[in-house]
């Protein structure tokens, strides 16, 4: 018989954690027989990568520039290694430090199990829910496809929203780390869009709860909710600033920044390259239909 209370409390999410693994280690059992999943985006990544990794291996340097993509252009977004994030450490955590796509279906079920916990969800169905989460179709279709840190950006949204609720619950310290470690993990992730996705939706949180404190006279309340959060996004920040600062400066000179195509006369443009950000019908051409 177990007497410790924190160990009596703490083996149940213990046993949950086993229960993830076990699901995810049958699921994918073929990786675990030395299979692996030959995902698009990967193969194509891959090939991408190569002259930068075989440079890398000759050299032992690490080039920001690749001349096997459009004649030449900066590595930032291929193959560049950002060893000083040392979130890359708590990441191999939430992993269990088990490779994708085991790995990657383990954190996403950990993720959303704590945000249910932490919600005051029963454990038997946040375990359910977390299972449910973590083999849902969109991710395996995410995995297949080979978009990996899609899915390992959506793996941490669970920790991000309740850390949000939490703060504006006036529990403002286990809210802001929460909401910080979420948000320096997804960053970590790189792929921001993601991440954007989930900004739109929690602002609309923030009007509500905005509202809400307004009509409540909790204003104070709202606003240090508000600061904590806000500190919260800055220290998440300065774990990828290397990362997210060299990409902004690029974007100038992508298609997604000003046009560097002059349209003659009344001409319209036709392309992202003739219009100051991405053309609508472009950045809405992977979208789903009404």
């Amino acid at each position: 018989m177990i007497k410790h209370p924190i160990v009596r409390q703490l083996l149940p999410h213990a046993a949950s954690i086993v229960i993830f693994l076990l699901v995810a280690a049958i699921y994918f059992y073929p990786q675990l027989q030395g299979m692996e999943l030959q995902a698009g985006d990967i193969v194509s990544f891959k090939g991408m990568s190569h002259e930068l990794k075989e440079h890398q291996e000759k050299t032992g340097e690490v080039s920001l520039w690749t001349n096997a993509m459009f004649g030449g252009m900066p590595a930032y977004q291929i193959s560049v290694p950002y060893k000083k994030n040392l979130m890359r450490y708590v990441e191999q955590v939430t992993h269990l430090f088990m490779l994708r796509p085991i790995g990657y279906a383990i954190c996403l079920m950990i993720g959303f199990y704590l945000m249910l916990i932490l919600f005051g969800v029963n454990q038997w169905l946040s375990l359910i829910g977390a299972v449910t989460f973590g083999l849902t179709s969109n991710t395996l279709i995410l995995m297949e496809a080979g978009h990996m840190t899609k899915v390992r950006s959506i793996a941490f949204w669970g920790i991000l929203l309740v850390g949000v609720v939490r703060a504006y619950q006036g529990k403002f310290l286990s809210g802001g780390v929460l909401f910080s470690l979420g948000l320096a993990l997804g960053l970590l992730a790189n792929h921001v869009q993601m991440t954007y996705y989930f900004f739109l939706v929690m602002g609309i949180f923030v009007v509500m709860k905005l509202v809400e404190a307004i009509q409540t006279k909790q204003l104070p309340t709202f606003a240090k909710a508000s600061g904590v959060l806000l500190v919260g996004l800055v220290l998440a920040l300065g774990t990828s600033t290397s990362n997210l600062w060299s990409t902004y400066v690029y974007s100038k000179d992508t298609m997604r920044g000003d046009p560097i195509l002059k349209l003659e006369g009344d001409a319209k443009p036709s392309s992202s390259s003739e219009v100051s950000g991405l053309d609508w019908d472009y950045a809405m051409m992977w979208s789903n239909g009404w």
